[in-house]
């Protein structure tokens, strides 16, 4: 859906070159909020699969009745597919007067490196960033074959190509543009999944997703404990963008707390899910492959998306207390 929609913003673009490109982009990302409530939805089906692991915690299967096709979630659903159209359309006439013709450039265009002010850009050009990050990762793998550790497996082979790399570049920009022209479209998405999967492994092994569920569940009462999972759904996914990744964290510590304050489950397996998809809108990982595509950066999107999110959020919250 994602690849789609961005390929028919570049057609468009192409026949209408003073259409709102960056609008049309960010509606395009837009749509994403309702992957969470689809037939594509982790959690959703995950519950409803035979086997999984959550089964043992909620103790029988969730069909999708009660999750997808739950009142609910038909309703946030429904709203969202006329709102988010109405919102963008609405910024559209706001910023019509200021719309300039756009010229779609049909490769990503690199401008020479210049020195910058900036502290994000001066940490981009920095050697002293490659030289740590990449001699950390090599560092550790030198460890692990001291220790007797090593062994030759397709994961390790990935560890040490991802650290030489980042070592041997000279700066962060460098290596950005060297994955973006070996890869294009996707390597963006291809450079940052190990390090997420690695924040998502640090926040399960620590447990510090797990004191943060904890914690919020404590704080819950059998009326706000809907609402306060799905805001802590979508904290979490700012540092793990996966719902199924997101659902091994949260499960067990949701399940239980639902079983103690006697609330619903399936709707306690849709809180989670919606305040996954909820956040993804600032979220810049799922929108790589978007800007990729279109030839564009996170914050010629972002403001759309935040507002995409706060309009979302209403629709959202009044759907949990009314339901």
């Amino acid at each position: 859906g994602l690849v789609v929609a961005s390929l028919l913003c570049r057609e468009i673009i192409r026949v209408l070159p003073k259409a709102n490109f960056r609008l049309m982009v960010a509606s395009a990302y837009g749509g994403f909020l309702l992957f969470h409530g689809g037939f594509s939805a982790s959690i959703p089906l995950i519950v409803a699969t035979k086997g999984n692991f959550s089964e043992e915690f909620i103790g029988r299967l969730i069909p999708i009745q009660e999750t997808l096709f739950s009142p609910l979630n038909l309703f946030l659903c429904g709203t969202l597919v006329v709102l988010i159209p109405l919102t963008v359309w609405y910024i559209s006439k706001v910023e019509k007067a200021s719309l300039q013709t756009y010229t779609l450039q049909p490769e990503p265009i690199y401008e020479p490196e210049a020195k910058s002010h900036a502290p994000a850009e001066r940490l981009e050009h920095s050697r002293l960033i490659c030289l740590l990050a990449g001699g950390t990762g090599l560092t550790y793998l030198f460890i692990k074959i001291c220790s007797g550790a090593f062994s030759l497996e397709l994961s390790y082979v990935c560890f040490v190509l991802l650290f030489l790399a980042i070592f041997l570049h000279r700066n962060i920009k460098s290596l950005l543009r060297a994955v973006d022209e070996a890869a294009q479209k996707v390597g963006p998405i291809i450079l940052q999944f190990p390090f997420y999967a690695s924040i998502t492994g640090i926040l399960k092994q620590s447990g510090l997703a797990s004191i943060m569920a904890t914690y919020f569940a404590k704080i819950s009462t059998p009326a706000t404990f809907d609402l306060i999972s799905f805001y802590t759904a979508g904290l979490l996914t700012l540092f793990v963008p996966s719902g199924g990744g997101l659902w091994v964290i949260e499960a067990p510590i949701v399940i239980e707390a639902a079983k103690t304050l006697g609330s619903d489950l399936p709707k306690a397996c849709m809180a989670v899910a919606w305040g996954d998809a909820w956040t993804h809108m600032i979220q810049p990982f799922w929108a790589l492959p978007v800007l990729a595509i279109a030839g564009l950066k996170l914050r010629d999107i972002m403001g759309y998306c935040v507002i995409l999110l706060i309009v979302s959020g209403i629709v959202i919250t009044t759907g949990f207390l009314i339901f």
